[in-house]
């Protein structure tokens, strides 16, 4: 199975997200995430299997001591870089050293299961994404000036505090990833 581990967003948010999310899309050409898949990755694990999913949740299963973590929307950005656009998220600032403490728990919990995690996986920005720009689009044009025209001056403001981290399996089909909960874990 495909996992991850995420933080869920408040409902209101989701919805002001995606709500953002259909205005930039109206002028570029971006595959939006849905609005129930809106979420704040932590860790994507990858393919693991029912045993190493039941090592890691007793692994993670303590990673309370935390406290909660008040976090606030950013700004709306293109990633990695407007040369080569691949989507479109909004960082998430407020708690950083608690929420990097809280990833750090995570990661220190998944590698003591034994699971093998890829480099790149193993780098932590925190953002929300909201779409990904359809295939093809990044290389064969400029996205920036449809972007910024979209996003000028309509950053979304909103705070969250996380109280607990989600074990998500995510399963892939043509009308998009569905994500089911697997796991449920407190950090105060």
């Amino acid at each position: 199975m495909r996992a991850f581990f995420a933080i869920e967003l408040p409902e209101e948010l989701k919805k002001k997200i995606f709500a953002r999310g259909q205005e930039i899309a109206k002028k570029t050409d971006v595959k939006l995430v849905e609005e129930e898949n809106i979420h704040l990755t932590l860790l994507f694990l990858g393919e693991i299997s029912e045993e190493e999913k039941e090592r890691v949740v007793g692994a993670v299963g303590d990673i309370r001591g935390v406290g909660e973590i008040k976090l606030r929307l950013g700004e709306t950005e293109i990633f990695p870089d407007k040369k080569r656009p691949h989507g479109i998220w909004i960082n998430v600032g407020g708690e950083k050293e608690k929420l990097f403490s809280l990833y750090k728990k995570i990661v220190d919990g998944v590698l003591k299961a034994g699971i093998r995690l890829e480099e790149r996986e193993m780098r932590f920005s925190p953002h929300i994404t909201i779409g990904r720009f359809k295939r093809g689009v990044g290389g064969s044009r400029d996205v920036g000036p449809a972007f910024a025209e979209a996003s000028a001056g309509k950053d979304i403001r909103g705070e969250f505090t996380v109280e607990k981290v989600a074990l998500f399996q995510s399963q892939l089909s043509a009308k998009g990833p569905k994500y089911t909960k697997i796991g449920e874990f407190e950090v105060k």
